[in-house]
């Protein structure tokens, strides 16, 4: 029998679990020469590329992705670490 608790830690796991595959496939689809990294000017085509986000409803300002570019760019080279973007997404 479960208890509610841990269901709810399973269904966490699973959902970040899913929503991490998820994002795995879409930056590959960016990271061309699988460095692991995505060119910055391309962020903007892949968080339309995520579920949700695609619509214009929920699509990003320019001072959002400034914003989010911000985080995931610091240093300025203009390179999206993959493992970056992960942990900003799921936090």
């Amino acid at each position: 029998m479960f208890h509610a608790h841990s269901l709810t830690h399973l269904l966490t796991h699973l959902l970040t679990y899913s929503l991490t595959h998820l994002l795995t496939y879409l930056i590959t689809r960016y990271d061309i020469d699988l460095s692991g990294n995505i060119p910055a000017y391309d962020l903007v085509g892949l968080l339309q590329d995520i579920p949700g986000l695609a619509s214009d409803d929920s699509a990003y300002t320019c001072d959002e992705v400034d914003a989010i570019l911000s985080v995931l760019d610091a240093d300025n080279l203009e390179i999206i670490d993959f493992e970056g973007f992960i942990r900003w997404w799921t936090t």
